[in-house]
């Protein structure tokens, strides 16, 4: 969580959650190495608005994607 007091970010970007110290703020996920090298950095935009009716579909393409998406940027040690 990154803490912000402005008002000049959309509103799409950022969190509020009234039982934090800063209750406003950008939540950031990251994905690091053992050596905590970030890898990739993605900022949180909210839950999608796609709403689908079947979860085994769901949480297929949801391991998928991410499956697809983790792995991409990730250092290739053996090349």
């Amino acid at each position: 969580m990154i803490g912000y007091k402005g008002t000049t970010a959309p509103t799409s970007y950022r969190q509020y959650m009234p039982n934090k110290r800063a209750k406003r703020s950008f939540k950031v996920w990251t994905r690091c190495g053992v050596s905590a090298f970030m890898y990739e950095m993605n900022l949180y935009y909210g839950a999608s608005k796609a709403v689908t009716v079947d979860t085994s579909l769901l949480d297929s393409s949801l391991k998928r994607a991410l499956r697809t998406t983790t792995t991409a940027t990730m250092p290739n040690e053996n090349q």
